[in-house]
């Protein structure tokens, strides 16, 4: 009996994973795939990039870069929204820096998903963050669309209301 609810467990756990063909992302550290490339580098060349962030502008959950020169197309939903006027990469940076573990962010490549016939997982962007974001494939082999990591508890901001003000 035990096996049989573990097995139903397992298969409950996938079929939620691929409704609506949604899945994790494949975010792997950039060094997995022989690219040497660190945040630093991608603040001094942010003119090379898109620049989305996720959840709210007081406690962004991602950073994502998006190459401006890329042959494949990200079609955003819900809660991105490009950097720009007040909403400077800097300061979503730092108040990322304000995660607590164990949602500290990390810097992975943005993988598209294998095709079928194609072993080929196209680099996508970067995305800075402690979580994921599921990515699936369209009819168009060249276009992919992304969720947003969900907004993550964090005590600075949410802890008694009245700090989504807080400026370095």
């Amino acid at each position: 009996m035990k096996r049989l609810s573990v097995f139903l467990l397992a298969l409950l756990v996938a079929g939620c994973a691929q409704f609506g063909g949604f899945g994790p992302t494949a975010q792997v550290p950039p060094s997995k795939l022989g690219i040497s490339i660190s945040l630093q580098e991608l603040k001094a060349e942010r003119d090379k990039y898109d620049i989305y962030y996720s959840a709210e502008v007081y406690n962004p959950s991602a950073v994502l870069f998006v190459p401006k020169d890329s042959e494949y197309t990200l079609k955003l939903v819900r809660d991105w929204h490009q950097t720009g006027g007040y909403t400077t990469l800097d300061d979503l940076l730092f108040r990322m820096e304000k995660l607590r573990p164990p949602h500290y962010p990390y810097l992975y490549a943005l993988v598209a998903p294998a095709r079928e016939g194609s072993g080929q997982r196209p680099l996508l962007g970067y995305i800075y963050t402690p979580d994921y974001a599921s990515l699936r494939a369209t009819d168009d082999p060249k276009t992919y669309v992304l969720r947003p990591v969900e907004e993550l508890f964090n005590s600075v901001y949410h802890g008694n209301g009245d700090q989504k003000g807080l400026k370095h």
